[in-house]
């Protein structure tokens, strides 16, 4: 007798971006074990009905995509006994250069001999890495172009992308990661569940696309800080890039520059709403609830509906 997998996300990838926000008002919680649990949490419920995760984090010993990477060990073996299936990676671990594989956890090897993991460093298109001195301008331009190419890199490989919370930018990044992979997802066509219940810069992008009010001191989170605006520009005619890959300028008109904010206040909303199978009131309610089950109820929604249109 034939048995019929009845999970609801087989075969479906999924990026999720989940960062700290000043999020929790339980003093007892700090955020960063906030978001760990949530992040663990979402990746467990996906795992567990049959999709896989493909996830720019950086690899820690203990951190929270070890534990992710030991329960795709476990669902993985329960999958190949059940269902007679052999264990096909559940986790691509995406790596920006220079951020390296780990080379001493036991756990990590283990599950990439067997196939459940993979992890992929990626570098700056066109850029020999090899004789860049690690403290140079040079190193953090590289820097800025491999995590715009591990990005792109991430919305290729995924059907969906969940972003939640997000830390402001640094001043040697080019956007805050959150914002980044908004935009390369929407630039794609493909579902984006943006939510605001976390704060931080996935509110602000939710606030840019319903052309709510924000601050002027919030506006420059959707700018290039000057330190990496100034090495973008300084490497810009010997790694050529294209423009809406460079600086986010948000007062000018240079043709060298775009400007992020304005590319979000451009966005149709019954658009969006319609690539992530909701309704124009169901991912309005995802962009501006503040209650999170809420807005994971939204996910799950609209990312089902995505799962059924794929099968039919």
């Amino acid at each position: 007798m034939k048995i019929i997998d009845s999970r609801k996300f087989v075969g479906m990838a999924f990026g999720i971006t989940v960062s700290a926000s000043n999020l929790s008002e339980d003093e007892s919680v700090s955020t960063e074990d906030y978001v760990n649990r949530l992040m663990f949490q979402e990746s467990g419920h996906i795992l567990r009905e049959g999709g896989k995760l493909v996830l720019g984090h950086r690899w820690k010993l203990g951190g929270v995509m070890h534990h992710l990477a030991a329960r795709a060990r476990d669902l993985g073996k329960w999958r190949g006994d059940y269902f007679n299936q052999p264990a096909a990676p559940s986790i691509i671990n995406l790596l920006a250069w220079p951020d390296q594989p780990p080379k001493d956890d036991s756990t990590a090897t283990d599950l990439i001999e067997a196939g459940i993991l993979e992890i992929r460093q990626v570098e700056a298109e066109g850029i020999d890495t090899s004789a860049i001195s690690p403290r140079s301008d040079e190193a953090v331009f590289c820097r800025c172009r491999s995590l715009t190419a591990m990005r792109k890199q991430l919305t290729q490989l995924t059907d969906v992308q969940l972003c939640l919370g997000g830390g402001k930018n640094k001043p040697e990044r080019r956007l805050p990661g959150v914002l980044e992979e908004a935009i390369l997802t929407i630039r794609a066509s493909k579902p984006l569940y943006l939510a605001s219940a976390l704060g931080g810069v996935s509110k602000l992008i939710a606030d840019a696309l319903l052309r709510r009010r924000i601050s002027p001191s919030d506006t420059e989170h959707f700018a290039t800080p000057d330190p990496a605006r100034r090495v973008m520009e300084q490497y810009r005619d010997t790694y050529p890039y294209p423009v809406d890959e460079g600086p986010s300028v948000l007062n000018g008109n240079s043709p060298d520059t775009w400007n992020a904010l304005a590319f979000l206040h451009s966005q149709d909303i019954s658009h969006l709403a319609d690539n992530a199978r909701l309704s124009p009131d169901e991912f309005i309610t995802l962009l501006s609830t503040a209650d999170i089950n809420r807005a994971l109820m939204m996910f799950t929604l609209g990312a089902t509906r995505v799962y059924q249109a794929k099968k039919k």
